[in-house]
């Protein structure tokens, strides 16, 4: 983590101490001690300059001098559009009863899309779809038996959600990264094809707060204006914790919703921003 005591704060920003570099959009930030202590945010812009890191949403209790921060620890995962590289997968079919050999079929310059479901009180998931080279399939040796990680996922609860600046309660949050997979042709190659690659990208998703009086929520009329709006969630404990940041999103639709008898508005939406709609931290 990076630490220190902020020498200012506004509602929507806080300026670190004059030796702070390296801020990303995307860290997070915990006020340790002294006015504010106990809030957490994501850092929405960085001035490196004037060391004033603004942040999303605004703080409950505006810090000053007298606050400690902590800047956690993290990963960051962004889109990008340029350089983009390919996976290779293998994959074994052990026989059965066990066998001394197994067959291996291998997947090379393989590209995909990932779509993501959380929902509350539940585990979060991710969906891969894709394609690549497919290589004829081989009898090889069994591979040694795998190494699994220890980290365990956490359940999405004991978490913050914000839109539009409002701290806001739903059922699920749908993620999908929208990448268009397509692959080349090679007639050099044993089944025609060159590797895969990502051609274009629209970032989409769902959320599904309950149903709010217009004057609090008017997702029709920020639809019809073309409003962007911005969300974030978090949840977990750091060391394990996962943060989503989506600078500007737009409403594509409003839809009724019904769960368990609660009448809730689901809302879909689409994400602006060629490699800046999506921020992924771990920390």
């Amino acid at each position: 983590d990076l630490t220190g005591t902020a020498t200012a704060g506004t509602a929507s920003s806080i300026t670190l101490a004059g030796g702070a570099t390296g801020i990303n959009i995307g860290d997070i930030i915990t006020l340790t001690g002294g006015t504010g202590v106990g809030q957490t945010r994501v850092i929405t812009a960085w001035d490196n300059g004037t060391k004033i890191a603004t942040i999303y949403s605004n703080w409950a209790v505006t810090p000053n001098g007298t606050t400690t921060y902590a800047v956690k620890a993290s990963a960051i995962y962004t889109p990008i559009s340029a350089s983009l590289v390919t996976d290779t997968i293998y994959d074994y079919l052990h026989a059965t009863p066990a066998a001394v050999n197994s067959k291996l079929r291998k997947i090379l310059g393989w590209a995909g899309n990932a779509s993501f479901t959380l929902p509350v009180s539940g585990v979060g998931q991710i969906a891969f779809t894709g394609q690549g080279k497919f290589v004829t399939p081989t009898d090889v040796s069994p591979p040694a038996a795998p190494t699994y990680q220890s980290q365990r996922p956490v359940a999405f609860v004991g978490a913050d959600v914000w839109l539009n600046n409002v701290a806001t309660k739903l059922g699920t949050i749908t993620l999908d990264m929208g990448n268009s997979v397509q692959i080349a042709p090679d007639p050099a190659d044993t089944f025609g094809v060159a590797v895969a690659g990502i051609t274009r990208r629209r970032t989409t998703g769902r959320i599904n707060p309950p149903v709010a009086l217009t004057s609090v929520r008017d997702v029709v009329v920020d639809f019809l204006a073309g409003t962007q709006r911005k969300l974030w969630w978090r949840y977990g404990i750091p060391g394990g914790a996962v943060s989503v940041y989506l600078p500007t999103i737009g409403y594509t639709g409003s839809e009724d919703e019904d769960l368990s008898g609660f009448a809730m508005e689901g809302i879909p939406f689409a994400a602006q921003g060629e490699n800046s709609g999506l921020y992924l931290t771990v920390y």
